[in-house]
């Protein structure tokens, strides 16, 4: 009888214990809060990338980069590798520089990114075609027009070939080529 009364406290206190830890809300945090040993998902890229999905989701964007990092010296492992998730982790990175305004930061992922999806990824993808007008958006607010002009137009013929409205893209093409044009008839009248 007493064998099974301290089976039962230990069922108990167990009981007690998630309920304690869940009521401090440690649930929420991540393995870097709890430590915990990820065992074989460790190697698995994609565990990193989804993880720094659910921090970027989450605003943590220090936490995002750091896990998007994982993901792609996870991935460097296998060379050859055409997971469209390089290219869209290149971009979160840039993404979020971006937003933070520090360009130079956010320039050589964004490049990275259009490269992988011009070498790796399908020529008539939305995903090509998403990363390639990041990069342009990213060029044309620095000002740098040929190569936003460049990328926006990789974007249209992306974007015709899916059968989609070039309206918006268009407006942001022609803006820089009267802007080209401008710069050029100032440069010969000087």
């Amino acid at each position: 009888m007493s064998g099974k009364k301290k089976g039962n406290k230990s069922v108990l206190l167990l009981l007690l214990l998630v309920v304690a830890v869940a009521g401090l809300g440690l649930y929420r945090y991540g393995p870097e809060y709890l430590d915990l040993n990820l065992g074989s998902k460790k190697s698995d890229p994609n565990a990193f990338y989804t993880m720094a999905l659910k921090a970027q989701e989450k605003g943590n964007d220090p936490q995002a980069i750091e896990y998007y990092e994982k993901f792609l010296t996870a991935q460097a492992q296998t060379p050859g590798s055409k997971n469209p998730h390089i290219a869209h982790a290149n971009v979160n990175i840039g993404k979020i520089y971006l937003k933070e305004l520090k360009y130079k930061k956010a320039m050589p992922y964004l490049v990275k990114a259009a490269d992988f999806a011009s070498a790796n990824l399908e020529p008539n993808s939305t995903d090509a075609a998403d990363t390639f007008y990041v990069v342009a958006a990213a060029y044309d607010q620095q000002g740098e027009v040929q190569p936003a002009l460049d990328y926006y137009k990789k974007y249209r013929t992306i974007q015709d070939g899916l059968g989609q409205d070039t309206s918006k893209v268009d407006k942001d093409i022609e803006g820089l080529e009267n802007y080209i044009m401008a710069a050029k008839h100032e440069k010969v009248g000087s």
